[in-house]
């Protein structure tokens, strides 16, 4: 019995600190570019998209495909804001001004992991519809405007046909999809 009361001590240590160190890594925006970080301090800054999403990890490649580096996004509420962020930022940071929008639907719509992320989603995405073949993404698009994904296209890489008409193929490498690792490990403990 005694060994077990000190294993479980162990073990609750070890989970400790393993919350400790991540929630430290979370707290000083680890895997996010150096501009935005700055912009991360700015009162009103509600946060990256990453931060704003709940992703299993089996959908890790589809999400870094489709939304790339606008995970690392900077979500804004308003115009203050922006401008607060761009004096004192003074570089490059991608932004994204949230506003009235649809709310996501398929395969996107419920990794939103509250309203923020629900609303950025809405305004990048949209309804993304899930489609069989590069071909038929991109006709779809062409006539109806929206975003397609292609879960597996031609060499096993997901294809995502942005509202844009962008064309994106296979996951973008990006310290965002840290920040969803990092979310589900938090959530885990």
């Amino acid at each position: 019995a005694e060994q077990s009361l000190v294993q479980a001590e162990r073990d609750v240590a070890q989970c400790r600190a393993r919350l400790e160190s991540l929630e430290s890594l979370d707290a000083a925006h680890e895997g996010v570019e150096e501009h935005a970080k700055k912009a991360l301090d700015v009162e009103g800054v509600l946060g990256t998209l990453a931060d704003h999403m709940d992703v299993p990890e089996s959908l890790d490649t589809l999400v870094a495909t489709a939304l790339g580096e606008e995970l690392e996004y900077v979500l804004v509420p308003d115009t203050a804001t922006a401008i607060k962020v761009a004096e004192a930022t003074r570089g490059r940071v991608s932004m994204l001004l949230l506003g009235p929008a649809a709310k996501p639907e398929g395969i996107f719509g419920d990794m939103a992991g509250d309203a923020v992320g629900e609303q950025a989603l809405g305004r990048l995405l949209g309804a993304c519809v899930e489609v069989d073949s590069v071909e038929t993404a991109i006709q779809r698009h062409q006539t109806e405007g929206g975003a397609f994904l292609v879960p597996k296209g031609p060499g096993g890489l997901p294809i995502m046909v942005t509202p844009r008409g962008e064309i994106r193929i296979g996951p973008a490498k990006t310290g965002a999809t840290m920040v969803l690792q990092r979310r589900r490990d938090l959530a885990a403990i």
